[in-house]
C-alpha cells in the first residue's frame, strides 16, 4: 500500500488495497512488447524470479539489471523467429504446468543459476547481460531495421556496380 503504478495514460496512481484472488488456470501472455495493461495497469508479461520488490536481478544485495529487461532481451529470438514463420508460434508447445517449452529449459536454469552463490552468480551475470545486449541488437537489426537495412544493403550494391560500370568505361585496352 502506498506503492506507484504506471496506468495506462502515462499517470501515476497510488496503491490504496490490496487484495488476493486465487483462481484455477494461469494465463501469461507473451506479447512483443512485454508489458501488458490489465484494469488500466501497465504491467511487464515476464516474472521477476527473485524475492526482491524491485524487480532486478539482485547479486550480493546490489541491484545488477531489470528481470524485465533480461527477459525481454533473452526472449528475442522467439519474438523474431515468431515475426519470420507465424506457423512456429502458432503450434507452439506447452508443458503440463502451462508453460511454453520455449521458455521451460531457460526458466530451469535460470531458477538454478539464482540459487547459486553470489560470486558465481554475479560471475554468469556478465555473460547473461552481454548476451541480453547482443539479442536485442540482433532484434532491433531485424525486426526494427529490416527494411532500411535491406535499402542500405541495395544502396551500397549498386553504388559498387555504378563505380565497376564507370571505372570500365574509362580503362581502355589496347
Amino acid at each position: 500500500v502506498g506503492d506507484s503504478l504506471l496506468v495506462a495514460d502515462s499517470n501515476v496512481a497510488k496503491v490504496k488495497k490490496i487484495t488476493t484472488v486465487n483462481r484455477v488456470g494461469a494465463f501469461a501472455p507473451f506479447t512483443e512488447s512485454g508489458t501488458i495493461v490489465v484494469n488500466g495497469v501497465l504491467a511487464s508479461s515476464y516474472v521477476s524470479l527473485q524475492e526482491d520488490e524491485s524487480g532486478s536481478l539482485v547479486v550480493g544485495g546490489t541491484k545488477i539489471l531489470s528481470m524485465h529487461w533480461l527477459a525481454h532481451a533473452l526472449q528475442a529470438p522467439h519474438r523474431l523467429i515468431c515475426h519470420l514463420s507465424t506457423s512456429f508460434c502458432d503450434n507452439e508447445t506447452y508443458t503440463k504446468e502451462g508453460i511454453s517449452h520455449w521458455v521451460h529449459g531457460p526458466l530451469i536454469f535460470s531458477k538454478w543459476l539464482l540459487r547459486q552463490p553470489s560470486l558465481l552468480l554475479g560471475i554468469a551475470s556478465i555473460p547473461l547481460l552481454l548476451l541480453g545486449m547482443a539479442m536485442q541488437i540482433l532484434e532491433y537489426f531485424f525486426l526494427k531495421v529490416q527494411f532500411g537495412g535491406i535499402c542500405f544493403v541495395l544502396a551500397l550494391s549498386f553504388i559498387a556496380q555504378a563505380r565497376s560500370m564507370r571505372t570500365g568505361k574509362t580503362k581502355k585496352f589496347h
